[in-house]
């Protein structure tokens, strides 16, 4: 098993904002600061060599740092879904 690129805080992160969190939200679910979170998600961007969120969250996917299940699971958890 490889070791993940993410840190546990900065895939929750991810998991969160792509479920559509500010980042003010995710920060107040994770228990960190807004700017925590802005940090963290620029940390992801350099960790995954991604310019936007979007392809952070494409090349999260394509090497199994997230799944579509954690994703579905929490879309359907929030009642986005």
């Amino acid at each position: 098993m490889k070791t993940p690129l993410l840190a546990p805080r900065e895939k929750a992160g991810m998991l969160l904002l792509a479920c559509g969190l500010s980042e003010t939200q995710t920060g107040e679910k994770l228990g960190v600061s807004q700017s925590t979170i802005h940090d963290d998600r620029g940390i992801t961007y350099k960790k995954l060599k991604a310019n936007c969120f979007v392809v952070a969250v494409v090349k999260a996917l394509l090497l199994g740092e997230i799944t579509l299940e954690e994703l579905r699971f929490l879309y359907v958890s929030m009642g986005a879904i």
